[in-house]
């Protein structure tokens, strides 16, 4: 062969490799500034959530000495109350009578928020408007 075909063949092929390799790294610094993108954005929101956790865990604890302090309450009540009982027995019937009717109330209550809720989620009623809870009238 010719040595100006060789010589040309050489530089051609290394043009070749130089431009593959300058591809490639191209494409490495595309992939690595999309991975990069990627963990910024996973720990904006790693951090987000954490924020949020840690205000849910705020409020629950919150919550959470609210319900305490009216155990207190409730049970500094029963104390007073049957400190009252004890020293005057016909205050035992009007409280067993009082005791009686929040039981009665809280039941209905309850039966009431179920019955709503049946008739909300009504799995028969596939338009969300329950107009067959009431079939008979």
């Amino acid at each position: 062969m010719n040595s100006e075909i060789i010589a040309a063949l050489t530089v051609l092929g290394l043009t070749v490799i130089g431009s593959l390799s300058t591809l490639v790294k191209v494409l490495t610094d595309r992939i690595t500034a999309g991975l990069e993108e990627n963990t910024r954005l996973t720990e904006q929101a790693r951090d987000a959530a954490n924020g949020q956790l840690r205000k849910v865990l705020e409020e629950l604890a919150r919550e959470r000495n609210t319900v305490v302090g009216l155990r207190v309450l409730l049970r500094e009540r029963d104390d007073r109350l049957g400190y009252i009982a004890a020293r005057h027995p016909e205050v035992q019937n009007t409280l067993k009578g009082y005791r009686e009717r929040r039981q009665r109330l809280a039941t209905e209550h309850e039966e009431a928020e179920a019955l709503t809720r049946f008739l909300e989620d009504d799995p028969d009623d596939p338009t969300g408007t329950d107009a067959g809870a009431y079939p008979n009238g």
